[in-house]
């Protein structure tokens, strides 16, 4: 995976974050890492999020971890 370092960090948002207002969010670090799920998925779990500009990134499902 090809990570910008802006990313670090940021939350990413579910990509149906506006079709269902799903709450689950994800933060990743510089690394490309994710270091934090936050919330549940409202709907099947998708394996698309959205980065903090705007744009689709796909990532493989990750381990269900509640915080």
């Amino acid at each position: 995976f090809m990570y910008k370092k802006a990313y670090g960090s940021q939350l990413w948002y579910c990509w149906y974050f506006f079709s269902r207002s799903c709450p689950a969010k994800l933060r990743i670090n510089n690394a490309g890492k994710v270091t934090e799920c936050i919330g549940r998925h409202n709907h099947d779990p998708p394996t698309c999020w959205m980065t903090p500009d705007g744009k689709s990134y796909s990532l493989p499902p990750l381990p269900e971890r509640s915080t």
